[in-house]
């Protein structure tokens, strides 16, 4: 066996193989992340306003963590557009659907913000992980996107409790 200097060529031909075995991992879970958003959307989810709150929270503290590296102009121009996500997001809350179903209240939201939001966000880290020098550029976009879809997704639960408020009162008066 030939050593070149501490590194053994079959050590080299391990590190690549388990790189590759990570990366397709990261693939097929980031798919499968992706195809149980999607599906669990389009089915709907039961009614409860600490989850309809709770999640898009989620959604704002991972976007906050990408967010880290980015300078002072670039997060007042996120908190901006933040903002501008969540008044978009509450218009298109208000077009939730609700169903009955085994006695409880489901609803359905729009499958792309949600699906826009992780695919983003799967990129963002397969970036990071994966690729070591990719254009510095991308950081801001990708965060400025991100803001946008989190904005939305929060928007989202203040339109959905709108349209609640109303489902309601229509059901009570028929």
């Amino acid at each position: 066996m030939v050593y070149y200097g501490n590194i053994i060529p079959q050590s080299i031909y391990n590190e690549i193989y388990s790189f590759k075995i990570q990366l397709y991992l990261f693939i097929l879970l980031s798919l499968a992340l992706l195809i149980y958003r999607a599906i669990r959307t389009d089915k709907g989810k039961k009614l409860s306003f600490l989850w309809v709150f709770l999640f898009p929270l989620f959604y704002l503290i991972l976007t906050a963590y990408s967010l880290l590296n980015l300078t002072y102009l670039e997060l007042y121009f996120t908190g901006g557009l933040y903002i501008f996500g969540i008044i978009i997001g509450a218009e298109r809350g208000r077009f939730t659907k609700f169903l009955l179903k085994k006695g409880s209240i489901y609803y359905r939201k729009p499958i792309g913000i949600t699906t826009a939001w992780t695919t983003l966000f799967l990129f963002k880290w397969y970036l990071n992980l994966y690729v070591s020098s990719y254009p510095s550029i991308l950081d801001p976009i990708l965060a400025s996107l991100m803001t946008i879809a989190a904005g939305l997704i929060l928007g989202q639960a203040f339109g959905i409790s709108v349209s609640y408020r109303k489902y309601k009162k229509s059901n009570l008066t028929d």
